[in-house]
């Protein structure tokens, strides 16, 4: 089907080296040839125009820029500027260099001073051709240019000769010249005789034995270092890397990544059908993965890995093995091409030695997948119908018990305490996590878009089925729950129920619970220890013990001290009569670390710890030989079942099997697996499983397992024993113990800041071209360098706690623009400057130990970030609209709005609206939004993305309110669909605001609900929407006015019937006042009823705000924090209290105190009864506006009056200190002011003091001319500003009424009123086309299409294909919709 034939990995051919220029002018005589249109691809027959054509779109310009790594980085970074990393110079003696430097020096000025630099250039060329002849064609340019620049070059070196770096730096940054004129580190030799020479004919006898022992030491080394400079800049990693950088500095990601793609559909056109996923999704990730395996070019196992890694995923997209070598051909003519001028054919021949290498063990890979992967599958699904846990567990304990019954009990006495750690860390957390949501219901704030993480419960790959069986700690949970299972025997039995054990049993495991956790590898080398001890020893030893027991009398002091130590010494003999294995033994401590010890101490303190040891290893002892059959039979088959349906699960993403494996091989060693027992291990499991499917009949010969079965066994069980063989490996050698020890002592021995400046230092020097990366303050980047290194260390103890906090780190370095091809140089700069950290303690075994854990911790960041990493949070890091667009608009249809609203970065999934608001990039915000609430429609479906935008975003409303009001706007108008056809003078509307309105089931706290954190959050302008008012007249109508009204004709008649009975003649006691003071007073108690059982019931339901006095948190309930409800509680109570009180009932007051108290109460009672009458204003909007008004107004003159206050203080206690008439106080002097002022009853002036009628005059004009005067002017600027707020605030006004209503209201009232709306309904677009569900279709009139946010038909339209899978037409979103409503 146009498929080229299939090659090997072998087939591309290499190109005959051409160096420096010579190679440059081949390539330029090649592409004027073919007169600049074609470059010759020698692989693909591809015409060059066509090819150019196609590049041209993405090519670079040369003024353009490019983004290092976007975001908050922003600088301009070329790639290949950023120079290659650098080696250190080779090691010097500083005694050699205080020697022949000065000599050096010396001698260099002396020829300087008898030749001068143009004689001495010209000597050295005239002597080279004449001695070396076989290296002139090196040097084109003229001879005078080219003996400057020598001379030159190596005063540079003699200027630097005391710092051998120095020169070593120099030479790296001529390397790359070096390169191209095709120089090589074995010319060095012939041109240190030639300089020899030179010296010699210069300096004449002056070039005696020192002189030429100096020159002779410099040369030397400047050849070592000529040499790992050359290796550097020229080796083929180099040029890989060289030239990958040309095309990435030439090309855009996006735009190579195309070309590539492009490329192979036309070499192999059959091959489009197994890109399922959208092309510039594809581009993108073709792209990373050429630069991650670039970035690991010089780490042969690396490279090794994640080609492996690569073969295996690309198994289940459906390739195959003769693919690769196409993908080959498409890599080289695209580098070839994109590289232009500067591809040479050195660059060819690296990177098809890098492909083909790689091709190779690709191939083999996907070919293995082939065979064996299908084979696996199919045998688990029968495992799994056939078997349980239970039973692969008896046949595993079967056959390990055999050979390795000391295993078998280790695994589930040691399982069963790591156990008993897991539930009290269960239950640790359950206490945290009860103590958050209690937290949680203390704030009213909507969850903050700081936080971008909307879910950490990523779903899984559409290939990765999600287990339906409880792991460990699910069932340890549930262990918990029920309470069923002794502490000492939780464990993950699912859903099987558990038998009653016996009372002794119990006991005997309750015991187990007191040895101590740090005594387990203590007890463990013992128990290896005591099954070796010889029947002599035993003889030996129970003699004595016994011989002690036969006495009356106890054993004296000195005696049992002796009596210990040759016990312990006994059991270290046996130890060394029969040595065993180091696998063996603990890697937590060991018996010659317990010896040391033990020496340390007394002999009486050595008594004591040995007893104490002896009894917490006997306790362990009688542990171990008390495990049942079936609790092994449980443990070993929960354990194996559990890692081998992962594996199965992810057995073609294998960079989350490796990740899943660490985790499991770190659990097993803590329970006594080691290396030695893979092999068994596996053989074990292959043996139980064949039992499993072997028919017990052995004459019918119905067996299922055959030879191919056998092998997919084998292979499947080397992928988990590989991985899990470099976990184990390193935790046997105390590679963890290593490493947290150097660590504390780095910390213990240098400040973080130290650290911190270390690492970033040696980060420039290997890798400067990352340090874009690192704009924040030297303190922040030290605290994130320590707690960076924190992390790879506790990568080596609990690989659990890396893995949850690299879901936060990948988090904020995705947001930051770091790519994954940025670890392996970053791991470089780590290392190195960890050697220089460490010092002497850094040796051959401590790197080791430390590199094997980097390159571990680099796999897993490096997946992190590539996984992570897509064209939407490229979008969001760079704040490029344009990009985002372009990223949306390759999405499916049917699964666009799940991109717009949601993306996995390693388990957690975010929320790019999110994101974007918290990077104040509205417009991307605004976009996302805009797109996700578009109307789409093909020929056979409606898109709406309302519900699952909401979905997502439960607290959107509230987080718009608070960090971008103005984005609400955008969020409603998506909510909004007019039709443009006018029916008898009407037209249709759908409001979708069923999320806006709350389902009360979902929120049945009414406070919580988006219009009440609109109301106590947002501003007036919001209610001004045409989806705001319509949701309020529809709660209005159907419940808020109704209660609203039916509560103020309440107070109403409250009010009348207290007017009568105690503001009518107060002071006169008939029979009618009785009965109204009476009424009035059932009224009111029954009112105070009825308001503290709501109150009782929100404190009940936890609808209360916390009310913070110092330290004492008051729960007030949400009734009460309405000051009008709040005055409506005060005055129904002091209305029961006036009653009671009154002159007409046998409590009222007698005595004339008591009667003017009971005159303030029923005063402060009148005032805020028909106070509450403003409230009654809301019925009316323009009313309300008003009140609205007059309230704000009131806000001003309130601060206006107090600055007259306090200038009325200053001028009154200036004029006291006159002592004059009528102001001989401050009180008077005040009030006499005050009346000056209102021109009211003045004291005379004409008696006063000069200086007093000055202050008075000065007061008067300063108060009444210009603070009054101000104060009306402000007044009338805020009513102007006030004017337009108003309308917003009647209706925000009425909005808080219905929520109030709301709350009070019942459930099921709720419930009915909210289904009565019909929100699950299709809302229709015209007659009979029925569209989206979640809303109300309302017939407005003609009219409404003068309204500012009047939209006719805003449906996007498609009437091409109209399948789900396949993308929208590129529309933008704020394109003019269709006037085609067909």
């Amino acid at each position: 089907a146009g498929e080229p034939p299939a090659t090997s990995a072998t087939d591309l051919p290499r190109q005959p080296s051409m160096t420096g220029s010579v190679a440059r002018r081949a390539a330029a005589a090649r592409n004027n040839d073919d007169g600049g249109s074609q470059a010759g691809s020698r692989t693909s027959g591809m015409s060059g125009s066509k090819m150019g054509s196609k590049m041209s779109k993405g090519k670079r310009t040369k003024g353009s820029s490019r983004k290092g790594g976007g975001g908050v980085m922003g600088g301009t970074v070329s790639r290949r500027e950023r120079g290659v990393p650098k080696k250190k110079p080779p090691p010097w003696d500083d005694a050699d260099v205080a020697k022949h430097a000065p000599v050096v020096k010396a001698s260099w000025n002396r020829c300087l001073e008898v030749k001068g630099y143009f004689e001495l250039g010209n000597l050295y060329y005239d002597t080279l051709f004449e001695e070396a002849p076989e290296l002139s064609p090196m040097f084109t340019l003229e001879r005078e240019r080219m003996g400057v620049k020598f001379v030159d070059m190596l005063a540079a070196m003699v200027a630097v000769i005391d710092s051998p770096p120095g020169m070593h730096s120099k030479l790296e940054s001529l390397a790359p010249m070096h390169i191209d004129r095709g120089v090589q580190a074995t010319d060095m030799p012939v041109m240190g005789k030639v300089l020899f020479s030179v010296l010699t004919k210069a300096l004449g006898a002056e070039f005696n034995e020192s002189v030429q022992e100096a020159w002779g030491w410099v040369w030397a080394w400047l050849t070592k270092s000529m040499t790992l400079t050359l290796e550097t800049a020229g080796g083929h990693n180099s040029l890989v890397l060289k030239s990958w950088d040309i095309c990435m500095d030439n090309y855009t990601e996006e735009d190579l990544g195309g070309m590539l793609f492009d490329t192979l559909f036309e070499l192999a056109p059959s091959l489009k059908s197994m890109f399922a996923r959208p092309r510039p999704v594809m581009a993108m990730k073709f792209v990373e993965m050429v630069s991650t395996l670039v970035s690991f070019v010089d780490d042969e196992n690396r490279m090794i890995e994640q080609i492996t890694w690569l073969g295996s995923r690309h198994v289940k997209y459906g390739a195959k093995p003769h693919h690769i070598p196409i993908m080959g051909q498409v890599l080289l003519t695209v580098l070839e091409q994109s590289c232009g001028d500067e591809w040479t054919d050195e660059m060819a021949n690296a990177w098809m030695d890098l492909w083909n290498a790689s091709c190779a063990r690709m191939m083999a890979a996907i070919k293995s997948g082939e065979q064996y992967g299908h084979v696996v599958e199919s045998l688990w699904d029968k495992v799994q119908k056939k078997s349980s846990p239970t039973v692969l567990g008896s046949g595993l304990v079967k056959k390990l018990s055999r050979t390795r019954a000391d295993l078998v009990s280790s695994f589930v006495v040691d399982r069963r305490e790591w156990l008993e750690e897991k539930k009290v860390e269960i239950e640790e957390a359950m206490e945290k996590k009860a103590k958050a949501d209690k937290a949680n219901k203390k704030t009213e704030k909507a969850t903050s878009a700081n936080s971008l993480v909307i879910s950490t419960d990523a779903p899984p790959d559409p290939e990765y089925k999600a287990r339906k069986k409880d792991g460990v700690i699910t069932s340890l949970k549930k262990a918990m729950r029920k309470r069923r299972i002794p502490s000492t025997e939780l464990s993950s039995r699912g859903e099987e129920e558990e038998e009653e054990e016996p009372a002794s049993s119990k006991e005997e495991k309750s015991d187990d619970k007191k040895v101590s956790a740090k005594d387990d590898s203590k007890c463990r080398a013992r128990r290896v220890a005591y099954s070796k001890v010889g029947e002599e020893e035993q003889v030996e030893a129970w003699g004595h013990e016994m011989l002690v027991i036969s006495t009356d009398a106890p054993p004296a002091p000195e005696y049992t001290a002796k009596k210990k130590a040759p016990f312990a010494k006994r059991l270290r003999g046996a130890f060394s009569r029969n040595p065993q294995p180091s696998t063996e033994m603990s890697s937590r401590h060991s018996l010659d670390e317990e010896h040391a010890e033990d020496e340390k101490s007394d002999d009486s303190k050595k008594a004591v710890n040995h007893t104490r040891e002896d009894s917490k290893c006997r306790a362990r002892r009688v542990a171990y030989s008390k495990v049942g059959e079936e609790e092994q039979v449980e443990a070993w088959g929960h354990e194996m079942y559990d890692m081998l349906h992962i594996v199965m699960d992810l057995l073609w993403e294998p960079e989350q099997m490796n990740e899943r494996l660490i985790v499991i091989a770190t659990r097993f060693f803590q329970w006594g697996l080691r290396l030695e027992h893979l092999e068994e291990l596996g053989e074990a499991i292959h043996v139980a499983i064949r039992v499993i499917l072997e028919c017990p009949c052995a004459e019918c010969g119905n067996h299922e397992w055959d030879d191919e079965i056998s092998g997919a066994w084998n292979w499947v069980w080397g992928i988990i024993s590989t991985s899990m063989n470099k976990t184990i490996g390193a935790l046997e050698k105390d590679h963890h113990k290593m490493v947290r020890e150097m660590w504390e002592a780095a910390k213990a021995a240098k400040t973080s800041d130290e650290i911190g400046e270390a690492l970033y230092t040696e980060l420039g020097r290997e890798a400067p071209f990352v340090l874009h990366l690192f704009q924040r303050p030297k303190k922040l980047q030290a605290y994130m360098w320590m707690q960076a290194l924190e992390m790879i260390v506790v990568f080596s103890e609990v690989p659990e706690k890396f893995f949850e906090e690299l879901r936060h780190l990948t988090i904020r370095h995705i947001k930051y623009g770091v790519k994954a091809e940025y670890i392996k140089p970053f791991g470089k700069a780590v290392l190195t400057g960890l050697e220089e950290l460490f010092a002497d303690a850094w040796n051959p075994v401590t790197e080791v130990a430390w590199k094997i854990l980097w390159q571990r911790v680099s796999t897993c960041v490096s997946r992190s970030l590539n996984v992570g990493t897509n064209l939407i949070t490229v979008s969001l890091v760079n704040g490029d609209i344009d990009k985002l667009q372009d990223a949306i608009t390759c999405a499916p249809r049917n699964e666009r709005v799940s991109w717009v609203c949601r993306v996995e970065v390693y388990g957690s999934i975010l929320s790019p609206i999110y994101w974007a608001i918290r990077d104040g990039k509205n417009d991307l915000a605004q976009f996302l939004i805009a797109d996700a609430l578009c109307l789409k429609a093909d020929r056979d479906n409606y898109y709406y993305g309302r519900k699952e935008l909401h979905d997502t975003h439960p607290e959107m409303i509230g987080i718009l309110c608070r960090d971008s009001p103005a984005l609400l706007e955008t969020l409603l108008d998506g909510l909004l669909w007019h039709s443009q056809t006018v029916e008898d003078g009407r037209l249709r509307a759908n409001y979708y605001f069923k999320d806006i309105f709350s389902d009360p089931e979902q929120v049945p706290d009414a406070w919580k609900s988006p219009l009440a954190i609109m109301c106590q959050e947002g501003q007036p302008g919001m209610f001004g929407h045409p989806v705001i008012e319509k949701l309020l007249d529809c709660k209005w109508e159907r419940f808020g006015k109704s209660f609203f009204v039916a509560t103020q004709l309440w107070f109403a008649l409250l009010l009348c019937f207290f007017s009568v009975g105690f503001l009518d003649n107060p002071s006169e006691c008939t029979q009618v006042k009785t009965i109204f003071q009476a009424v009035t007073g059932v009224l009111g108690a029954i009112t105070t009823l009825i308001m503290g059982c709501l109150l009782f019931r929100q404190v009940i339901q936890g609808h209360v705000v916390h009310l913070a006095l110092g330290p004492v948190e008051l729960p007030i309930p949400r009734l009460m924090t309405n000051h009008w409800q709040f005055f409506r509680f005060v005055s129904v109570i002091l209305i029961v209290i006036n009653t009671l009180l009154g002159p007409c009932f046998p409590f009222s007051f007698n005595v004339d105190t008591e009667q003017k108290a009971s005159k303030i109460l029923k005063s402060t009672t009148a005032l805020l009864l028909f106070m509450q009458l403003f409230q009654a204003l809301v019925i009316s909007s323009s009313l309300s506006a008003l009140v609205y008004t007059v309230g704000q107004l009131f806000n001003d003159v309130w601060r206006n009056l107090f600055v007259i206050v306090m200038i009325t203080l200053s001028f009154g206690a200036a004029l006291t200190a006159l002592e004059m008439q009528d102001f001989d106080n401050i009180g008077g002097s005040c009030w006499n002011l005050a009346k000056f002022v209102m021109m009211m009853d003045t004291p005379e002036v004409d008696q006063m003091e000069p200086f007093g009628v000055i202050l008075i005059v000065s007061y008067v004009i300063l108060a009444q001319i210009g603070m009054l005067s101000i104060l009306i002017a402000q007044l009338s600027f805020a009513y102007e500003k006030l004017s337009n707020d108003k309308s917003g605030f009647a209706k925000m006004n009425r909005a808080f009424v219905c929520v109030e209503v709301e709350s009070m209201v019942t459930l099921n009232y709720r419930v009915k009123i909210f289904n009565e709306l019909g929100f699950d309904n299709p809302l229709d677009f015209d007659n009979g086309d029925q569209g989206p569900a979640g809303g109300v279709q309302v017939m407005e009139p003609a009219s409404v299409r003068a309204h500012p946010k009047y939209c006719p038909d805003r449906i996007q339209r498609s009437t091409g294909s109209s399948l789900a899978t396949d993308p929208w037409p590129a529309i933008g979103v704020d394109s003019a919709p269709s006037d085609d409503n067909e």
